[in-house]
C-alpha cells in the first residue's frame, strides 16, 4: 500500500493474489495430491477441514499423510477396504 500513489492499484493487486491463492489451494493442489497418492481431491479438502479441526496448523500440514495412512490400514481388512476404495480417486486401491 505505500508503493502506490492511489489505493486501486493496491486493491487490484490484492484481489489478484487473492484469486491465485485460492485457486491453487482449492483446485490445482488437491488435483496434483490425489492424483499423485490415489486420493480423491474432496477427500484431500475434507481431511484437510477435518484434521485441522482436530490438531489445528499441525493437522493442517499432516492432513494427506495421515489420510494415506488410514487408507493403507483399512485396505489390509477385507471388512473395511470399501472405504478405501471410496477414498480413492479411481475406485481402485493397490493392495499392498
Amino acid at each position: 500500500m505505500l508503493q502506490f500513489d492511489r489505493l486501486a492499484p493496491f486493491i487490484i493487486l490484492l484481489v489478484g493474489i487473492t484469486i491465485v491463492q485460492q485457486t491453487l489451494g482449492m483446485f490445482i493442489e488437491p488435483n496434483l495430491m490425489g492424483h499423485a497418492l490415489n486420493l480423491s481431491p474432496l477427500v484431500v479438502v475434507i481431511s484437510l477441514i477435518v484434521w485441522g479441526m482436530i490438531w489445528g496448523i499441525a493437522g493442517m500440514f499432516l492432513c494427506v499423510p495421515l489420510t494415506v495412512i488410514i487408507m493403507i490400514i483399512l485396505a489390509n481388512f477385507p471388512s473395511t477396504r470399501w472405504i478405501t476404495v471410496l477414498l480413492s480417486k479411481t475406485g481402485h486401491f493397490r493392495h499392498v
